[in-house]
């Protein structure tokens, strides 16, 4: 029996195990995939203390903290979570019990919905830029989008492409000013505003993409970057409120409206600042609240 089982090992996730070890609990991380984004994140400018610090060698301090407490962490998918009398009963290749549930799953990564998308996956069209960008070397990408993941990710192509086109289907691309600033440096880079991609042609591989006034462009890989979604199935199973954008409600104490179930991070409505710094604090608050509930339980 473990007093909290987290579900998902990214920022909030390990920030809540290590907050809730720290107050003497017994704790069970799980998560699919360690670290979540923070995995492929290329380069991280705007954790306090560690300008420019790569999202592994961030992961790798985060994990040795947290396992340094007695923090429990393994790789395994939650298929479900069902409730047993005042304790939840967490379902993957094994199953453990717990008495209070801390969902940190984060966000998976919105398809375009296009024709030719799901057949090259893998072949040409990918949503992990500093997993696949580095195959890419002297070749043609396009990059979909124009927030901040899409131009990080052309920074990052940058190193390896011979060109980069960024496909955005606003006037302008919106992401932070140093962003942009870094972004207009970029010689390699060719922006197209206004255009919308409707369809990734190819044989074997990509060859091409085609746009909505039919004009077609040559290129040899495709990288989406257009926000991402949160995933929720367990918790809609569970029966926890979502709000209109199909975030997890919480409270200022990141309780939910199920006992015992609490969320962290940008699976939740907490904050539109979808940041590893935001994350982190709602993991450590999450936590807190959890000692807190048992301790009156």
């Amino acid at each position: 029996m473990y007093d909290v089982i987290i579900i998902g090992s990214g920022i909030a996730g390990l920030n809540a195990g290590l907050y809730a070890a720290r107050a003497s609990l017994k704790v069970l991380i799980i998560g699919s995939e360690l670290g979540g984004n923070l995995n492929k994140t290329h380069k991280i400018d705007n954790w306090i203390g560690e300008p420019g610090i790569t999202g592994l060698k961030l992961l790798n301090k985060f994990v040795k903290h947290a396992k340094k407490f007695g923090v429990e962490i393994i790789n395994d998918e939650v298929v479900s979570v069902i409730p047993n009398g005042n304790n939840f009963n967490v379902i993957c290749n094994k199953e453990y019990e717990a008495k209070t549930v801390i969902f940190a799953n984060g966000m998976l990564n919105r398809q375009l919905n296009v024709k030719g998308e799901d057949k090259f996956l893998g072949n040409g069209v990918h949503y992990c830029v500093t997993c696949d960008g580095p195959f890419y070397k002297n070749k043609v990408v396009a990059i979909i989008g124009g927030g901040d993941s899409a131009i990080m990710a052309a920074l990052f192509l940058d190193n390896y492409a011979s060109k980069v086109y960024l496909i955005n289907k606003n006037e302008r691309c919106k992401a932070e000013a140093i962003l942009i600033k870094k972004m207009k440096e970029m010689k390699k880079l060719e922006i197209l505003n206004k255009t919308n991609v409707v369809e990734v042609l190819g044989k074997k591989f990509v060859e091409k993409i085609k746009f909505d006034n039919g004009k077609e462009l040559d290129v040899d890989g495709v990288f989406v970057e257009i926000g991402s979604v949160p995933m929720v199935n367990l918790a809609r199973d569970l029966g926890l409120k979502l709000d209109e954008k199909q975030f997890i409600m919480v409270d200022n104490e990141m309780k939910t409206n199920v006992v015992g179930i609490y969320a962290a991070g940008d699976i939740t409505n907490c904050t539109v600042v979808k940041q590893y710094i935001t994350a982190a604090a709602e993991g450590a608050i999450a936590a807190k609240s959890v000692f807190s509930y048992l301790k009156r339980k």
